[in-house]
Order: C-alpha cells, then sequence, then structure tokens
C-alpha cells in the first residue's frame, strides 16, 4: 500500500508540480506500477467487502439475539459496577448459535452469552474478562486493526501483527482479570470447565476461548508473568500500530522529495538544442472527416492512458493509410501536445492531429519531425491520429501529451 499511495501521489503531482516530466523517460515504469496499483484495488476490494460482510454478520447477530434477566443479569450489573462501567453503555444477550462469550460492538458493546447453565463463580469471571476487554476497548481496536489490514493486506508483518494484536489483547485482559479473581490456576480451570469451541471465528469480536492450544499458551505465559511480575504489554503493540500509520505518509514524503531533486537535477543539466525544422510554424487544417478511399484503423489495444496524461505510439502505417489512438478525454482550454518522428527518415509526407466529438478532424502535415500543440475548445473524447498521404509505407514514434 505504502507504493501504492506514493505512487498515485507523484501522478498528481507529475501533473500539478512537474508538468508531465516525472515519468517522461520511464513508460515501463509507469505501465508496472499501474498494473500492481490495479492488484491492490482489486485486494482492498475483497478485505474490504469481508470486513463489511463481517461487521453485518456481527449486527445481525445482536439484532436477533435475546436479552438477558434474572440472576444471570443481576451478576452483569455486579460485574459492571466493579469495574465503574454504566450499564446502559453495554448490553448483555443471548445467543444459541455461539459457542464461547465474546465482546462485540464498535459504538455500544455487547457482551454476548452462549445458551448453557452457569455457575455465579463462573458467570463472574466470564463478565470480569469480557467487560475488561470493553473497558480496554479491544472490541474497537478489532476494527481499526481490521482497517489497517485492509489497506495493508500486501505486507506480511501486517498479518503477524494482526494476529499479535489479537493475542496480547487477550493477554492483558487475562492479567488484569487474574488480579480479581482467586488466582491463575481458578481462572484458567474456570474458562476450561466452561470452554466450549465457537463454531465461527469472526475477525471483530474477543472470545473468551478459542481453541484448546490457544488456552494453553495463554496459561503458560500468565505463569510466567506473575512470577516475573510483568507489565502489560499493551503499550508496545499501540507503539507498533502508530508505527504501521506513519509508515505510509513517511514513505509517501520520502518519495516525493526524492522526486523534486529528480526534477530539479534534470532541469538544472538539461541542453536545449534548436532543431532545424522547415515548418517552424505549422498551419492547422480541419475536416469534417477522413477522405474517401483512406483506410481507417481504430484503436483496439488497451488502456495506455490509464493514470498518466500521456501516451506513446510506435505505429508502421501502409500507404493511404490513417492510425487512430486510445480515446481520452480532454476539457475546454486544456492543450495537447503531439510529437511524431519519421523514424526511418524517409522523407515521406503525413499528417498529425486530434479526432475531435463528432468525427471532426483538426491536422498539420509535414515530413520527417513534426512537434504541434493544438488547444481544446469544446470539452469531449478525443483521439490521436496519424495519416499517412502517400503510396509507401512509413514507421511513425508518436508521443502525445495533455495538459
Amino acid at each position: 500500500m505504502d507504493f501504492s499511495f506514493a505512487f498515485l501521489s507523484l501522478v498528481i503531482l507529475n501533473e500539478t508540480r512537474w508538468d508531465y516530466l516525472l515519468f517522461s523517460q520511464t513508460p515501463l515504469f509507469v505501465c508496472c506500477s499501474e498494473v500492481f496499483l490495479a492488484f491492490w484495488i482489486v485486494g482492498v476490494v475483497i478485505c474490504g467487502g469481508k470486513y463489511i460482510r463481517d461487521v453485518n454478520s456481527l449486527k445481525k447477530k445482536f439484532s436477533n439475539a435475546c436479552l438477558i434477566d434474572g440472576v444471570t443479569y443481576d451478576v452483569f450489573c455486579d460485574v459492571c459496577d466493579r469495574l465503574d462501567i454504566s450499564i446502559g453503555k453495554v448490553e448483555l444477550i443471548f445467543d444459541y448459535t455461539c459457542g464461547s462469550p465474546c465482546t462485540g460492538g464498535f459504538l455500544k458493546g455487547y457482551v454476548i452469552l452462549p445458551n448453557l447453565d452457569y455457575t455465579t463463580e463462573q458467570l463472574e469471571v466470564i463478565f470480569l474478562h469480557e467487560l475488561t476487554h470493553y473497558r480496554q476497548k479491544n472490541h474497537i481496536m478489532r476494527h481499526l486493526t481490521e482497517l489497517v489490514f485492509v489497506i495493508h493486506f500486501f505486507n506480511p508483518f501486517i498479518w503477524f501483527y494482526k494476529e499479535q494484536i489479537r493475542f496480547w489483547g487477550e493477554y492483558t485482559c487475562d492479567y488484569e482479570v487474574i488480579s480479581k479473581t482467586k488466582g491463575v490456576d481458578f481462572y484458567f480451570h474456570t474458562i476450561d470447565m466452561i470452554a466450549k469451541n465457537p463454531k465461527k471465528i469472526d475477525s471483530l469480536g474477543a472470545y473468551l476461548y478459542e481453541n484448546k492450544t490457544e488456552l494453553m499458551k495463554r496459561r503458560e505465559l500468565m505463569e510466567r508473568s506473575y512470577q516475573r511480575k510483568m507489565k502489560t504489554k499493551l503499550l508496545s503493540t499501540f507503539i507498533v500500530f502508530t508505527m504501521v500509520l506513519t509508515s505510509t505518509f513517511a514513505v509517501e514524503a520520502a518519495t516525493e522529495a526524492v522526486a523534486d531533486e529528480y526534477c530539479d537535477l534534470f532541469w538544472d543539466t538539461a541542453e536545449y538544442i534548436e532543431v532545424e525544422n522547415d515548418y517552424v510554424e505549422l498551419e492547422e487544417h480541419f475536416l469534417e472527416g477522413f477522405e474517401e478511399g483512406v483506410i481507417v484503423e481504430e484503436w483496439d489495444g488497451p488502456d495506455v492512458m490509464l493514470l498518466s496524461n500521456s501516451v506513446t505510439y510506435d505505429w508502421t502505417l501502409a500507404g493511404n493509410t490513417a492510425k487512430l489512438g486510445q480515446s481520452f478525454y480532454a476539457s475546454a482550454g486544456s492543450h495537447v501536445n503531439i510529437n511524431a518522428v519519421d523514424t526511418n527518415t524517409s522523407g515521406n509526407r503525413y499528417r498529425i492531429g486530434l479526432k475531435g466529438p463528432g468525427s471532426s478532424l483538426v491536422y498539420v502535415d509535414g515530413t520527417g519531425n513534426i512537434s504541434h500543440t493544438f488547444d481544446i475548445s469544446v470539452s469531449g473524447n478525443y483521439q490521436v491520429f496519424v495519416q499517412n498521404t502517400t503510396g509507401n509505407a512509413i514507421d511513425v514514434t508518436v508521443m502525445m501529451i495533455v495538459y
């Protein structure tokens, strides 16, 4: 994503600051960058769609669940009081499809309890754990992590970081809850007694229990932590999270600075050479369409102007033939510069110009190297064209820039 964001910024700055200079000598780089950007956009759409699906799934689960009252709700309210959490900010609900207690939500928190029988001690452990998740805002951290993952999915460290956020979120919760219960053995024994594998672990819920291996790892780490009196590692995960967010802007800023240096160096070292041309002031000619008998070949290639306002064509034209480039949109007041080179220096006469809205043509003609800037007076779709007006084949390289 860092590369994609930097590339998009450079494309914009290339138009507004550097007058299309930056990528003028690197068409292959632009092509490869556009392909990479397309893959990134597809990935963002897929990952973003998955995130939206998980959010909608949680909303559906909350709306279909049943509210809880009685002894269970009394224990819930008592734990809320102990943790200084307002009852109205968190809602306790039953869910028949949930295999493990969990916490979810975003602006409003939800504690989801499976429809099972629990003792008062078990309920106390469950609510202490889940409400601690809510107080530590782990449910919000899950959303933020998923949003970062959507745009940074190409980065392998994000996959690792996503799992670490999940695991250390459970660690900080376990560490705090154990201090409010009868110790490590009692806490994990209680979880093990009520443990039941969830049918589905979504990316946005903070579950009390996910699987046996994960629970054993949490217990082993917690035993070592309390023996060494280790402190929570929430600060370290926050630092990593901040580093991930700031890396994108750091990469973009560094790339922009290098591009600035490149453009400054280009102009400082550029040599201006006057090229003799028999057609210094080329006269524009206008037609309502190609003359009768001219063979017109329409553009049938890929989109070569996806993000760039410049394009280069290498064409071979048979006698009495015209070739059209890719259609592009130009607004009134903009300009189109066309440079054409007869690569075989054949001396044959040919035309370069634009086909505009309504099939109207504007062109200049000459031999050898032809360069001309056309002023756009009417907004619409245009195509650059080259027309061979002789009977001999010619090879022409055409570069067009819209500005």
